[in-house]
């Protein structure tokens, strides 16, 4: 997935007669960068029933566009100042629902979080087995001190016996 250019969205709730007098004004003109274009987008939301990504700040959608369908994972910056200031990475898809076929883990279950990050019972495809995968929170955004006590407790989980439950 490639990270994708910034775009300010603009989200208003109002009566159809404020749109239309919001449109036929020039402010929104002032503003622009390049002309404006109106296009008919249908997009889905995706969650789990928990409700973890929500829970996280952080939406999966797949929204299509003509035959065009785009899935986009978004997650709220690492400053965590507003959802307005998030990162977003887009791949295309061939239906209306999310496609993560091309990860190399399915995860099954959480089994335990923290300050650092997330673990997961997953199973690694291509030995089609069972692991713990434990990610680490806003990975592209972390400090290089993040990296390495990521590393070290990753390192220190490696080296103990593992079982399955």
């Amino acid at each position: 997935m490639g990270v994708t250019p910034t775009e300010t969205e603009l989200k208003l709730v109002c009566t159809p007669a404020a749109l239309r007098k919001l449109m036929d004004s020039s402010i929104l003109d002032a503003h622009a960068v390049g002309e404006p274009t109106t296009a008919a987008l249908r997009t889905t939301y995706f969650d789990t029933e928990d409700d973890r990504l929500a829970r996280r700040r952080m939406s999966l959608r797949v929204r299509r566009e003509g035959q065009r369908r785009v899935q986009t994972l978004k997650a709220v910056a690492a400053d965590g100042a507003s959802l307005d200031s998030r990162y977003e990475w887009e791949v295309e898809v061939g239906a209306d629902e999310p496609d993560l076929s091309g990860t190399p883990y399915r995860l099954i279950e959480e089994i335990g979080h923290g300050g650092m990050g997330v673990v997961y019972r997953a199973r690694q495809r291509s030995l089609n087995r069972i692991v713990a995968l434990k990610t680490i929170l806003s990975a592209q955004f972390a400090t290089p001190e993040d990296v390495q006590r990521f590393r070290a407790e990753a390192t220190a989980a490696g080296s103990r016996p593992c079982r399955q439950p």
